[in-house]
């Protein structure tokens, strides 16, 4: 039996997956607008799989995941075009942006249940204050215009396509790296916390160092997701930052399946095209959004990853009849 930590992470069907998404800017390459759609979702793919840590793998529930997301972008952005640093050192100060407010927010780490879940809300409003209102370094709800483009290795990514190819090079690395902590000891320690908190600590285990620990990775990984969201649309602004935007990532995990890592994936992919289609449709989107997540969630309480285990289990048994 292989010891947890040291399961493979290459595996026929992650492979085929990834072989898929090189393949889709050849694919849709008729259609400009659906590889920015694919963009678009690998990004939130990523916060989908940073707060799906935090959320289904740490228990916690953290209501204003997005105000990491913009202090990544508007770090990024600022340091990029204000003090003219490339785009490896706006990425880096993203990162460490949304680590800091991560660091400034872990002492409410010892709420528990719903009051940590209220104390979370709170943090994320006033993030979304300072960004609307702190005009002369954000531009406030004007949005923050002019950023440039990033530039890798000498590179300068300006073509759909070879953005594309960045975020499915970041998610993949951000995927392994979750991949490789969770098959670690310290996912032991997670998983056991997760399921017997109190047990933990009269056993001597730190639970509130872990659950920080969880709390700084999350937001690192929101930051980096925000500093390419910026560089990729040249442009951002308050409302995408918002609490309206921490429920939506928030679904994203619930839809995918809690505790899995492809499903936050396809949790992210699901909502996005969601909002894609139903956005025609204006200020009923959002009815239509919601009762269609109402009944999703009435009829699968496991997500899309319980489906898949479901099904998987179905075929097996099936084989096994034969």
């Amino acid at each position: 039996m292989t010891v947890s930590w040291l399961q493979p992470f290459w595996t026929p069907a992650r492979l085929a997956v990834i072989l898929a998404a090189a393949a889709l800017p050849v694919v849709v390459s008729h259609n400009p607008y659906y590889l920015l759609v694919a963009a678009t979702i690998l990004i939130f793919s990523m916060l989908a799989a940073g707060l799906q840590l935090v959320l289904g793998f740490g228990g916690i529930l953290q209501l204003g995941y997005a105000g990491f997301f913009g202090l990544g972008a508007y770090a990024s952005a600022l340091v990029t075009t204000r003090l003219g640093y490339p785009f490896i050192v706006g990425f880096a100060a993203a990162i460490g942006a949304a680590t800091l407010g991560g660091a400034i927010m872990s002492p409410i780490i010892r709420l528990r249940d719903v009051y940590f879940a209220m104390a979370s809300f709170v943090f994320g409003l006033i993030l979304e204050l300072v960004f609307n209102q702190w005009s002369s370094v954000t531009n406030g709800p004007i949005g923050f215009r002019g950023i440039p483009t990033p530039v890798v290795f000498g590179w300068r990514i300006h073509q759909p396509e070879h953005f594309y190819y960045l975020l499915v090079c970041v998610l993949l690395a951000q995927y392994w790296l979750m991949f490789r902590v969770l098959q670690s000891p310290f996912g032991t320690a997670l998983q056991a916390m997760r399921e017997r908190e109190v047990a933990c600590r009269t056993s001597g285990l730190n639970t509130a160092a872990i659950k920080i620990r969880l709390i700084l990775i999350s937001s690192a990984i929101a930051g980096a997701a925000g500093s390419l969201l910026a560089h990729m649309n040249g442009f951002i602004s308050p409302p995408s930052f918002g609490w309206a935007q921490s429920v939506t990532l928030l679904m994203m995990v619930v839809v995918g399946g809690l505790r899995s890592l492809p499903g936050a994936l396809l949790g992210a992919a699901t909502i996005r095209l969601v909002l894609e289609r139903t956005s025609i449709l204006g200020r009923q989107s959002n009815i239509v959004f919601g009762i269609a997540l109402i009944l999703f969630m009435a009829f699968l309480p496991n997500g899309l990853a319980g489906l898949a285990r479901w099904r998987t289990r179905q075929v097996q048994d099936a084989r096994a009849g034969t």
